[in-house]
């Protein structure tokens, strides 16, 4: 409730901000900030390593362990050899030494390691033949000086894998404190486990993040436990970090997080350091506050190709990390072992850097594509930089971001997507507010920008009152799927077509095996339509058709089941009974060749129609971004540099990385669609252990019964697919709050409390009251 007060307020405050500013001179672009800016010096590492596993800091001096391939005859992989470097800040090699695991093979992994104040480098080993763990010590020379099994009574008691080691800290008297699975143990030297420090509060989940101490010695586990909230419905989680009492043998004080990232070993000046989304911050146990350090994107620092266990503060400020080299594209990225470095950070003097415009950018999520284009944005341009704000880095960072922006804190970019429980962060209440720019102004005054080149309906779906103001670069298509044979060749029903079809099966006939409020919750996100004009700012979820979608999802199951009612759960299996015509539909995401291939040769083994979700418009296939929109500020004072970043992801060198075969996304731009749909006609490729490149003849589906060659898509399959794309309309739209009012009241319908009438009206007030509210 007092979340929802202060909503208002801040509501009534955006309205005043945006009428006194009306026919006013936009504001005179600031300058960007020349704090927390460091000067990136690489530390080259000598030739012959092929991983590097670990890169930690004592006094000044490097410590690494990697891993040497060693190759026979023929290049035929024999063996790998461990080497411990350990390297001067200047760059030099101090020491090099092969470590010797017993016979070390590609068979072991290495699970943590650390060094403690006189150089013994500990390495805890784990053979991929058992689930054991082996400690080793060696001196700063190589040479072993004991080793010790870690017993199965270690996984007993922390209820978590092995291998997943989350805090490796030297005690005294050759015992260590291990962090894994829901706690952490001090284990003595023998192996064996002597305290557990472990969080016996009850919870339906918990786990350990990791481990950290300050310079005086004071020990924390981070421990977060994990709660389902049914309202919503998802996981919430809550993290704290819990002193360790190692004298004592028992948990110490707890202190609740707020801000979210990684936890390192603290400094002389700060109790921890935290690595997030932004930069590398000092941390204060008893105040949570944070002070930033180093500004990750300004200093163009890639987060995700440092490992964050290798961050080192050095005494004189400076910040040693190791580094590796990612190329990105648009199935994902891949690491290059052959470009593996140590980056060493010095703060660069303000009065050395360069005045620049600043474009302030607002994101709750940050994706791998979008922050190397930020970077790239910030390396390349002398007229402008990119700052970054990340809501990531805090609790409740959607609820945070929304505040700043309805009080007026609005940036030049704003990157909207999924929020912490991947729903949408919904933009309605920014544009009823006119806090955002019509991007088709944009488009319209750049003489280099041609909309004829992009998908005109995917445009579109997104408009509202004709005017487009986010963009999300790539996409993917949700449908509902079935056989021609079985629903006829025309795309899309309303839901009294479908009830038609659907009205004497029972639900696992129809879908298959889903709870009540997940069938909902589909409808809400992919039907939002259908029941919300966002043009007009009004609801209708008292239609007939709402009520009779609230009678369909209660054909379908209360408790999460093993199968669906009418299923023999020791046969079920989809194939089959799609098939074999006992399940109706498939929810499928589509819209390239290879989904079509996919769901006609393997999935059902014959010709399929879209037909979608049933909704009002008849065509209840829809699009669904791929967790990025992007949006303007109508206040922005850089405009053009504004408009300058996002284009870039309009650009045909960021769509055609989602031209590549397997890319998850669908790009938008026609000539990049066009690039991905011959490139899905294509045998796959693949890299060989020798270098070369190979092609996958068989394109093999799983059946149920096994795996068939279905083929690769033809150009039919191309037609078929481009067809469909041109053909979607509507944006699935994942509102938290809408679906939470929706559930609770459906609830009682569900429960046989109400009728679906009642129900439906009393959603209907609710829902109206919260557009209202957002306008």
């Amino acid at each position: 409730m007092r979340s929802k007060k202060i909503f208002a307020m801040l509501t009534a405050a955006a309205l005043c901000l945006t009428a006194s500013s009306c026919g006013k001179q936009l504001p005179e672009p600031e300058t960007a900030s020349k704090a927390h800016v460091y000067r990136e010096d690489r530390i080259e590492l000598a030739d012959g390593l092929d991983v590097i596993e670990k890169v930690m800091c004592r006094d000044e001096k490097i410590y690494m362990l990697g891993e040497k391939y060693i190759y026979g005859e023929d290049d035929n992989f024999q063996s790998v050899s461990y080497i411990l470097n350990i390297i001067n800040i200047d760059g030099t090699v101090e020491k090099e030494t092969e470590l010797d695991f017993d016979g070390t093979s590609f068979s072991l992994h290495i699970s943590a390691v650390c060094v403690d104040g006189d150089g013994v480098v500990s390495v805890v080993v784990q053979s991929y033949s058992d689930e054991g763990l082996t400690v080793y010590r060696f001196s700063s020379d190589g040479e072993m000086l004991g080793k010790f099994r870690v017993g199965n009574a270690f996984n007993d008691v922390m209820g978590g894998s092995l291998s997943i080691i989350r805090g490796f800290i030297p005690l005294e008297n050759g015992r260590y404190l291990i962090g894994a699975g829901t706690g952490a143990a001090v284990i003595t030297a023998d192996g064996e486990v002597e305290t557990v420090f472990k969080d016996n509060t009850p919870a339906e989940a918990a786990y350990i993040s990791g481990l950290c101490q300050t310079t005086d010695g004071r020990t924390f586990m981070v421990y977060t436990v994990m709660t389902w909230d049914e309202s919503i419905p998802s996981w919430i989680d809550e993290s704290e970090l819990v002193e360790l009492d190692l004298e004592a043998q028992k948990l110490g004080e707890r202190y609740h997080i707020a801000t979210n990232g990684t936890f390192i070993n603290g400094t002389d000046k700060y109790d921890l350091l935290i690595s997030r989304v932004s930069g590398l911050a000092g941390y204060d146990i008893e105040t949570g506050e944070t002070e930033v350090i180093l500004d990750w994107i300004k200093s163009g620092m890639d987060t995700n190709s440092i490992p964050t266990d290798t961050i080192n503060s050095l005494p004189d400020g400076r910040i040693l990390c190791q580094n590796n080299a990612y190329r990105y594209h648009g199935s994902g990225a891949d690491l290059n072992y052959d470009d593996v470095y140590i980056s060493l950070l010095t703060e660069i003097p303000p009065e050395e850097l360069p005045d620049r415009k600043l474009i302030k950018l607002f994101a709750l999520r940050l994706d791998n594509d979008v922050k190397q284009q930020i970077l790239s944005f910030n390396r390349n341009n002398l007229e402008y930089e990119i700052e970054l704000t990340s809501y990531a880095d805090y609790e409740n960072g959607s609820e945070r971001m929304n505040m700043d922006m309805i009080s007026g804190n609005v940036p030049d970019v704003l990157i909207l997507g999924k929020d912490e429980l991947f729903y949408d962060i919904p933009a309605d209440s920014y544009i009823s507010k006119g806090l955002l720019a019509n991007m088709y102004d944009f488009m319209k005054k750049d003489p280099d920008f041609d909309r004829a080149d992009y998908l005109e309906n995917y445009f579109k779906a997104y408009e509202v009152n004709g005017k487009l103001y986010e963009i999300a670069p790539t996409f993917n298509i949700y449908t509902l799927v079935g056989k021609t044979s079985r629903l006829g060749e025309k795309p899309g029903w309303t839901m009294e077509e479908f009830n038609a079809v659907a009205a004497d099966l029972t639900g696992g006939e129809i879908l298959g095996i889903w709870r009540k409020d997940y069938m909902l919750n589909q409808f809400l996100y992919n039907c939002s339509d259908s029941y919300i004009d966002r043009n007009k700012g009004k609801c209708y979820f008292d239609s007939d058709e709402f009520i009779s979608v609230l009678k369909f999802c209660n054909k379908f199951l209360d408790e999460e089941p093993e199968y669906g009612p009418g299923i023999d759960t020791d046969t079920y299996d989809i194939i089959s009974f799609l098939r074999e015509d006992k399940q109706l539909l498939d929810i499928a995401y589509a819209g390239t060749p290879m989904n079509v291939r996919n769901l006609e040769k393997g999935e059902f083994g014959e010709q399929v129609t879209f037909k979608g979700y049933p909704s009002s418009k008849g065509n209840g296939s829809c699009f669904c971004d791929m967790g990025i929109k992007f949006a303007i500020s109508s206040k922005t004072a850089v405009p053009d540099g504004a408009w300058k970043f996002v284009k870039a992801f309009l650009s045909d060198e960021y769509q055609d990385m989602y031209s590549e075969q397997q890319s998850s996304g669908i790009p938008i731009k026609l000539s990049s669609l066009e690039k991905k749909f011959e490139n899905e006609q294509k045998p796959f490729e693949y890299i060989g252990g020798d270098g070369k490149t190979y092609y996958d003849e068989e394109n093999r589906y799983y059946t149920g019964g096994g795996f068939i060659d279905i083929g690769y898509p033809d150009a039919a399959d191309a037609e078929r697919a481009m067809e469909f794309v041109k053909s979607v309309e509507t944006v699935q739209r994942r509102d938290r709050n809408l679906s939470v009012i929706v559930q609770e009241e459906a609830g009682a319908y569900f429960a046989g409390q109400k009728s679906a009438e009642e129900v439906a009206k009393t959603i209907q007030n609710r829902v109206q009251n919260y557009l209202d509210e957002n306008r």
